[in-house]
């Protein structure tokens, strides 16, 4: 686990990794005791594997009756030449309690949450996360790579497991644009942290309203 925090200055923007034994990552590891001091429980390790995948099949069988999403598409293309003409399209899923809609001010922090391999907005994996963020004043999205989600298939010949960078940074783009006062915050979810992580080298000096990168 490693953090990816981005620090803004008037002339430059530098960004700092936390890990390790550093002081902030200590003072981090301090703050939330999950991240370094897991549950034990006094099971195998398979029966332990099993409760966990019941429990990941548990929380996507029950999603859409415990949230709501409201879901957007954005239209993308690669850079270059090699896929020059074929448009596809990726989803950003903003996740709202049942009941009342969420009135959020345009400064309303963002936080975008990146799947795993295979996972979507129903299945993160899990979807506990969801609970603790909308006790916040946030914004909260979940981004969903070409073909991967509900009804989601690929509509040009290209195909990146961890995600595109690009991609996500058009999507991003629109965000800054629509909300430009909001602070954005990006966090992985298992291999996730590869696609947060490779946008963060690749566009995080583009995108001065990034704030942090949770990995």
């Amino acid at each position: 686990v490693f953090l990816c925090r981005r620090t803004f200055q008037a002339s430059t923007q530098t960004p700092r990794v936390f890990g390790g034994v550093s002081s902030q990552m200590q003072a981090i590891l301090r703050n939330i005791p999950l991240v370094s001091v897991c549950p034990e429980l006094n099971l195998s390790s398979v029966l332990q594997l099993a409760i966990y995948a019941l429990q990941m099949v548990w929380q996507e069988w029950r999603c859409d009756s415990v949230y709501a999403f409201d879901i957007e598409s954005f239209s993308v293309t690669l850079p270059g030449e090699s896929t020059e003409g074929y448009t596809d399209h990726v989803r950003v899923k903003w996740v709202q309690g049942y009941g009342s809609k969420r009135l959020l001010p345009p400064e309303a922090p963002i936080v975008l949450l990146t799947p795993g391999l295979n996972c979507h907005s129903a299945n993160l994996p899990g979807t506990a996360v969801y609970t603790k963020l909308l006790e916040q004043p946030w914004r909260i999205g979940v981004y969903e790579k070409r073909g991967v989600g509900r009804g989601a298939t690929l509509k040009a010949p290209v195909l990146h497991m961890f995600g595109h960078p690009s991609d996500l940074h058009i999507v991003i783009q629109q965000l800054v644009e629509r909300w430009p006062k909001a602070p954005l915050h990006l966090l992985g979810m298992s291999s996730g942290n590869g696609l947060t992580s490779s946008y963060l080298a690749l566009h995080g000096a583009e995108t001065p309203n990034l704030r942090s990168c949770l990995c």
